[in-house]
């Protein structure tokens, strides 16, 4: 069962009873036959993703009634991006062999494939829950809410030897961190007059000082990152409004490095500047009582600050990055303008309000 798929449609019922018997989510019922949805609005840049309805030969509800399929991108310009950073080697393996010891809920896998960029992941349906928006945004509540889940992961894996002895996962590699100065000159010359001349005397001198920023950041604690955290890789359960369940979904990027690229990538990234204002002390803050709830008894308050507020200003590279990768100006549609747009308003407006250019 270990092969690439190239057309989710193509699948047949045999397949997905190999995958299901292998491991051991089906025992002696047969699929008579399966119907395959498109999921069109899930957003995804590295990969596509169908759901799958097996009709069993037994009326049996504890079998899987609904599956999720994701595979490779068919886009070519975001299939050189997924083969770059090994997209699907990542995210196997992070359900593989990290998942089951994380305290907090994620989808159930039920198989997998992969071969760098291209492969395929088999996993629990959680459709119940609403898909987040990176154009619409968070709320406070569920940026709190998600801060909550990554520090699961942050915590299981905080200074943890053990992440290095996986071959799959490589450190301090994003997919914004690129030679920014020809993006950068692109974006300028779009944008310049709308993000104001304080916003473009930071980002230039960004631009210049982008290696000793990563740099920088080698010397906060290490451990597990999502390293693309935002509203569309989370699934939300809003039945009680001011605890938001979250599942963090795409593991793609998942990297080693400091855990508050991934708190500054979800704060300046996805919560509007009208709920986020005044509110990035709290949030950090946030993040960091979870942690020492979770064990995690060496890091200060003033260190966790001080790395989310150096991490932010290292996430100025996502707008001009994710601007060129949506083919700014010349967006392909309405869609990817608007996505570039949130990246390089919020994260940029919150840098000038942070004083980041202090760091510099």
């Amino acid at each position: 069962m270990n092969e690439m798929i190239e057309d989710p449609l193509d699948i047949q019922p045999s397949w997905l009873v190999g995958i299901l018997r292998e491991s051991g989510f089906l025992d002696h019922e047969v699929i008579l036959d399966l119907e395959i949805q498109p999921i069109d609005d899930a957003i995804g840049f590295l990969s596509r993703i169908v759901r799958i309805l097996p009709r069993y030969s037994e009326n049996n509800q504890s079998l899987p009634q609904s599956l999720i399929l994701k595979i490779q991108t068919d886009r070519p310009d975001f299939l050189g991006v997924a083969e770059r950073l090994k997209a699907f080697d990542r995210e196997c393996g992070f359900y593989r062999h990290i998942s089951s010891r994380i305290n907090g809920r994620l989808p159930k896998l039920y198989g997998s494939y992969s071969r760098g960029g291209k492969g395929w992941i088999l996993m629990e349906d959680l459709s119940n829950m609403k898909h987040g928006d990176q154009v619409s945004g968070l709320n406070h509540q569920q940026i709190k809410a998600t801060l909550s889940a990554i520090s699961s992961v942050h915590a299981h894996s905080w200074q943890a030897s053990e992440l290095y002895s996986y071959p799959w996962l490589p450190t301090d590699d994003f997919w914004f961190r690129v030679d920014l100065n020809p993006l950068w000159t692109n974006l300028k010359n779009s944008y310049g007059l709308r993000i104001g001349k304080e916003a473009v005397a930071l980002l230039d001198e960004f631009v210049m000082r982008q290696d000793e920023v990563f740099s920088r950041l080698q010397s906060c604690p290490r451990t597990l990152v999502h390293g693309d955290l935002r509203a569309d890789n989370l699934l939300i359960d809003n039945t009680d409004c001011n605890n938001p369940g979250i599942v963090i979904v795409d593991w793609q990027t998942t990297t080693i490095s400091s855990g508050a690229i991934d708190v500054a990538f979800l704060i300046l990234g996805s919560e509007p500047a009208a709920e986020r204002c005044g509110q990035f002390k709290d949030l950090v803050a946030c993040w960091h009582s979870n942690l020492v709830s979770l064990g995690v008894n060496d890091y200060s308050f003033s260190q966790a600050y001080d790395d989310v507020r150096l991490a932010s200003l290292a996430c100025l590279s996502v707008p001009i990055k994710a601007f060129d990768e949506h083919c700014g100006p010349n967006f392909k549609n309405a869609r990817e303008a608007q996505l570039a747009e949130c990246y390089i308003f919020r994260h940029i407006e919150a840098s000038v309000e942070l004083n980041l250019s202090e760091l510099l």
